[in-house]
């Protein structure tokens, strides 16, 4: 099932990025600083083709996704995704209490899967409806 597929391959990402933190963190403040604009410009395009795999792998799964607008949806939980975990490393926070989401993986992809399939509305994640919401 596609809620599966997604929480592993979150749980992947959220892994990848707490093993090799030092490295990402470095590679992200180098790109982001560099004084070149086109080495800069470079180094987005290669992030954007990296999460355009993860894309991928969501529209082959589109039959799944009850989002009304799943292309426009799909491209915004990507992006979610690789904002959470590229801030999550360069923070300085303790803890998940303090922010540092990387250093509970099990409990950073639930939440983020969740966010994920509620948004995306995959099949066979809806949450029940309130007794008082069915009679309606």
């Amino acid at each position: 099932p596609t809620a599966d597929v997604l929480s592993t391959l979150v749980t992947g990402m959220i892994e990848g990025y707490r093993s090799r933190r030092p490295l990402i963190r470095a590679l992200l403040l180098y790109a982001q600083t560099h004084a070149d604009p086109e080495f800069r410009s470079h180094a987005e395009q290669l992030r954007l083709q990296t999460l355009e795999l993860f894309e991928r792998l969501l529209r082959d799964r589109r039959i799944d996704i009850g989002h009304p607008h799943p292309e426009r949806a799909i491209r915004f939980v990507v992006m979610l995704i690789a904002h959470s975990l590229e801030n999550a490393v360069m923070s300085e926070g303790g803890g998940i209490s303090g922010g540092d989401f990387l250093s509970h993986v099990p409990e950073t992809a639930a939440e983020l899967s969740r966010i994920v399939n509620g948004y995306l509305r995959v099949r066979g994640t809806e949450r029940p409806r309130a007794l008082s919401q069915s009679r309606r």
